[in-house]
């Protein structure tokens, strides 16, 4: 198992070269339990994180499919009201109208 400060230097790497899918892979690798049971709805505040990071970066193209993925875990783990669920759904809402304010 990895040591949990190393595991930090590779999580707080620098995102503007991670993609979603070897930041995703990571996750699995190192914490593998985050996927599995009841904590499977943790994935979803990693991917909003991701996603809330690209939104900040200008990189809506990239944030949006994360904000949905998570979105979708979140609706069908937690269901439509939880706040996790409502909270990730309000920050899509909010990346969409930054992208398109006139809207």
């Amino acid at each position: 198992m990895l040591d949990p400060k190393e595991f930090r230097n590779i999580i707080h790497q620098d995102f503007t070269e991670v993609t979603s899918q070897e930041f995703l892979a990571n996750q699995k690798k190192y914490c593998p339990e985050i996927f599995e049971g009841d904590n499977y709805p943790n994935i979803t505040e990693n991917l909003n994180n991701l996603a809330k990071l690209y939104q900040s970066q200008g990189r809506y193209a990239e944030a949006e499919p994360l904000y949905q993925q998570a979105l979708d875990i979140a609706e069908q783990a937690l269901g439509e009201n939880h706040p996790t669920t409502v909270k990730i759904r309000e920050n899509l809402q909010m990346m969409r109208q930054q992208q398109h304010p006139s809207s």
